[in-house]
């Protein structure tokens, strides 16, 4: 009795372990598995024991070929010190042990850790199906893999074996157990009122009395309750791979989806001794401490949203306005001054940090826009969430706003249409106000005209881009689960309001399955309902391609078609009539999982995939054309390429989700047929490296923006190339006339190019690429400074530059034109060339480089351009509230070295070595962290206990 009893208390500690190592998604960068030296550095010394105890009291029922390898004492090596050098990790002790005693080990490395299958020939089940290789520090066990443990001077490591971890033997001496106890509770909603159960979730006797381990934290000890209690498959906990937020989100069958007409669904509220946890879930509690769990609801107080009169105000230009740029989702671009082209000739315009280097994913920089030439994104700040518009050539932040949340894993953007942003945030709310009319305001609802629209479920994440049409903004939402089961929805809101048009829920809901519109109609992926087409002014369904399989991509418009693909690698081609039918053209499958959207031209669509490639695909019929390969394991390429045009070239640019932090890139057109290795267009310090699955944007003058996971917003550009002052072309010498009536031989007559300007003290001098083709004049003239006006920049001096034919009449320079003259402004390092540009009735302002020469009357600036008008000289405007913060644009600021990225579908293998989890058979709490351990894409979040 007392043996059974044991036995039971080792294998509920050594299933609390076993949970905290399955369900901790700390994300470990992989190690080097080839030894450093350590001469001349700092070291320190650790004490090994490698424990084969446990195949020794197991042998009778184990092969006699593995019990012969284990040594009489049960262990390879005991209490042995090793000097290592400073910061080295727990696996480097191991090998460096291993490696010196010549002793065979089997050990993988993986994009989450280095993973150990065997040691001295004893491998993971050679000892049953649960057998396998542990590790612990100290005699904790921690919640990294074992390469990503950094140790101290003094650790103990173990790495030990066990023959079955589901009744593991304890590895030290046990002492009588301290105790603490768990309370849960649901008094909030009755059973009438729809609730699985209410009251006490343990009928007899609600405070479950459990052992107190030492390091016991409150998702520790929830384990061990469900354990103690048989309620393994009851509790379901969101987000823990990071535990100080994650939070519960349903036991037994209560959750937030447990609604009551007139209140509002708050949920599993978590208290310790009566107060609330500093660290959530990751609070560490002591013996006698008492944890109560309580669901709880509230009032409704106000409708879902809450509607605001409209308001006069400007509508800007913008030149991103959405996701991916435009209303086609297609990210193609025509090359620009500042394009980068070639690697070679690329140089950061900024790397600037604008989120904590230990912060959590969601904390990330969210992707941005371009509204009047400001870049504008979201980003966490504490428990809530900020709106950022920075200075897109310095990374400066011209402004920023309070947001009631973040927005969420960064994954999607701000949306900008008719004058008003729109801000897709976490907990199922959307922000809107008119962006003229942000000033210096602290918090968005200072801002007049805004609104704020709340689903009422804070389970809701805002994943998929938003859709603009006809003044309705359209919101999807997604309440994540594994089994894609619970709704979620789609609503129609006023634009300028915020008022709800329409609601529909949809289950499975939609998950970065942007949509794209067509004369009434949405046209959208879904997480579990395939392709949809919606009618936009009812929000009824009009038709419907089904499909169980999962859409995580966005719509893309190409040719009057649409492109979608899904989470079995089907590119699905197809087109919608006037009625709103659709027609499918063809499904392909290219062979591998992709959440990319595409970008598509010249019959060639490009798309990422989930084993690192990007995949060159003819739109005709979906074959493959070519493929770019990063060649790095475990790499998933998530974020939407971009597309620079250049003639006949296309420079399709792209990041991948590996801890590189590299943008890549290749050329490609209609002649390139041949598998290729990408270009590392730009790679950052080592520091800023991480994740991303964050897309490429490119903002008007060329500069490409990309944003990592550790926390940066990095700009490039290409190189411009130093402009030599002009010299002024020798006047030809005297031709003789001919004579009357001699034949000149048909000799062809070249056209000049003069400069003129009646200011005194300019100095112009001009000339063109090409030979003109008519005699032309370049004229300057001074301008009032207000001639340009601008919110974003301060000019002293403004020149109106013209080309003028001989009969008078003003063109454009048909090839780029150099222009040098001698301004009265002071040229100083932070002074801006500004050049106004009118295309279509609209205008934009676009900042110039520009080079300086000296001589003994002064200064001289020289520049290119394409397009006369308006020039400007001056300074960028301080908007910010604190002044003007320029950070450095060189060097980016010293940061720690990421540990790693937590983020949906992160599924590191932690605090074990051996015995994966796919062999976790024994009851259902095992059976869903099979389902965790499993899942290796980076879209997901739902994690279960």
């Amino acid at each position: 009795m007392q043996k059974q009893k044991q036995n039971k208390k080792s294998s509920i500690k050594l299933l609390n372990l076993l949970l905290v190592l399955l369900l901790s998604f700390t994300a470990v960068m992989p190690q080097n598995l080839a030894a450093e030296t350590t001469e001349n550095k700092e070291t320190i010394q650790a004490e090994l024991n490698i424990d084969l105890r446990d195949i020794l009291r197991n042998k009778d029922s184990i092969s006699e070929d593995v019990v012969k390898k284990v040594p009489e004492s049960g262990y390879l090596t005991k209490s042995k010190k090793i000097s290592v050098e400073k910061g080295s990790s727990a696996w480097d002790v191991v090998k460096n042990y291993l490696d010196e005693n010549n002793i065979p080990y089997d050990a993988q490395e993986s994009q989450f850790g280095v993973y150990i299958k065997g040691v001295n020939n004893i491998h993971e089940f050679d000892a049953g199906k649960n057998s396998g290789w542990m590790y612990n520090v100290n005699g904790k066990t921690p919640n990294v893999g074992v390469s990503g443990y950094t140790l101290t001077d003094g650790d103990k490591v173990k790495l030990f074996y066990v023959v079955d971890y589901m009744n593991m033997p304890s590895l030290e001496d046990e002492e009588d157990a301290a105790e603490l106890t768990v309370e849960i509770r649901n008094d909030a909603v009755s059973k009438e009122q729809g609730a699985a159960w209410e009251g006490a979730y343990l009928a007899e006797d609600n405070k479950s009395v459990i052992e107190y381990n030492e390091g016991d934290t409150i998702f520790s000890a929830l384990i061990t309750y469900a354990i103690k209690n048989d309620k393994q498959s009851g509790i379901a906990i969101n987000g823990v791979h990071n535990l100080e937020t994650a939070f519960i989100t349903a036991i037994s069958g209560v959750s937030k989806d447990t609604s009551v007409e007139g209140k509002k669904t708050i949920g599993w509220v978590i208290t310790l001794n009566g107060e609330k946890p500093e660290k959530g879930l990751g609070t560490e509690v002591k013996a006698g401490d008492e944890i109560s769990i309580n669901f709880v609801v509230e009032d409704l107080s106000t409708q879902p949203s809450t509607p605001v009169e409209d308001v006069d105000y400007d509508k800007l230009p913008s030149s991103w306005p959405s996701f991916r740029g435009n209303s086609d989702n297609n990210a193609v671009r025509n090359s620009a001054a500042n394009s980068p082209l070639l690697a070679d000739s690329v140089e950061q315009v900024f790397a600037q940090k604008f989120a904590d280097a230990g912060a959590r994913f969601p904390k990330a920089p969210g992707q941005g826009i371009f509204v009047n030439n400001e870049y504008v994104f979201v980003t966490d700040k504490g428990d809530a969430g900020q709106l950022l518009a920075v200075d897109p050539h310095s990374g400066a932040i011209l402004r920023s706003l309070e947001l009631p949340n973040g927005m969420g894993y960064a994954t999607t953007t701000p949306l900008y249409a008719e004058g008003r942003i729109f801000l897709p945030l976490d907990s199922g709310k959307v922000v809107s106000f008119p962006y003229s009319l942000w000033k210096d305001q602290k918090s968005f609802d200072e801002v007049p005209g805004s609104w704020l629209y709340d689903a009422g479920n804070s389970n809701l994440q805002s994943q998929t881009p938003l859709t603009y049409v006809d003044g309705k903004l359209i919101y999807a939402g997604l309440h994540f689960n594994r089994d894609r089961s619970n709704p979620a929805p789609l609503v129609a809101l006023n634009a300028n309001t915020g008022e709800i048009i329409w609601r529909k829920d949809y289950v499975g809901g939609f998950y970065f399955s942007g949509g794209i519109v067509s004369g009434n109609y949405l046209i959208t992926g879904s997480d579990a309902q395939g392709i949809l087409v919606i009618d936009v002014n009812t929000g009824e369904l009009v038709d419907q391609h089904k499909s169980e399989v999962e859409i995580r991509s966005t719509v893309v418009r190409y040719n009057d078609e649409y492109y979608v693909v899904n989470g079995s690698g089907d590119l699905i081609k197809f087109t919608v009539s006037s009625e709103g039918k659709i027609s499918i053209n063809y499904t392909k499958n290219i062979g591998v999982r992709s959440v990319t959207t595409p970008v598509i031209d010249n019959d060639r669509l490009y798309l990422g995939t989930d084993n690192g490639k990007l995949m060159v695909l003819c739109t005709k019929d979906g074959s493959l054309i070519r493929e770019v390969d990063v060649n790095k394991k475990y790499t998933q390429i998530a974020g939407s390429p971009l597309l620079v045009k250049h003639g006949e070239d296309a420079y399709i640019f792209f990041t991948a989700n590996n801890n590189d932090g590299i943008l890549y890139g290749f050329v490609d057109n209609a002649e390139k047929t041949e598998n290729e290795d990408p270009t590392v267009v730009y790679q950052p310090e080592e520091s800023v490296r991480q994740y991303t699955r964050n897309s490429v944007f490119m903002g008007e003058d060329g500069v490409v923006y990309f944003s990592l996971d550790s926390g940066y917003l990095i700009a490039i550009k290409g190189k411009q190339p130093v402009a030599e002052e002009p010299t002024p072309e020798p006047q030809p010498e005297p031709t003789p006339e001919p004579d009357q009536g001699s034949d000149n031989g048909g000799d062809v007559e070249e056209h000049t190019l003069k400069a003129e300007t009646k200011e005194n003290g300019l100095d112009l001098q001009a000339t063109l690429k090409a030979k003109p083709a008519e005699d032309l004049i370049l004229t300057v003239e001074r301008k009032d400074a207000k001639a340009l006006a601008s919110d974003q920049y301060s000019f002293t001096e403004v020149f109106d530059i013209n080309l003028i034919t001989t009969e008078g009449k003003k063109v454009q320079p048909g090839s780029t034109l150099t222009i040098s003259l001698r301004p009265s402004t002071d040229i100083e390092e932070n002074t801006v060339l500004i050049h106004e540009i009118i295309e279509n009735g609209e205008r934009r302002l676009e900042r110039l480089n520009y080079t300086v020469t000296e001589d003994e009357k002064g200064k001289l600036i020289t520049f290119e351009v394409n397009h006369l008008s308006l020039f400007g000289l001056g300074k960028v405007v301080d908007k910010s509230s604190d002044g003007n913060v320029t950070p450095e644009t060189s060097k980016p600021a010293e940061t720690s070295k990421p540990e790693g990225t937590n983020k949906p579908d992160s599924n590191a293998n932690v605090g074990k070595t051996g015995a994966q989890s796919s062999v976790i058979t024994a009851t259902a709490l095992i059976a869903l962290a099979i389902a965790i351990y499993k899942l290796r894409n980076k879209d997901e979040e739902q994690d279960l206990i």
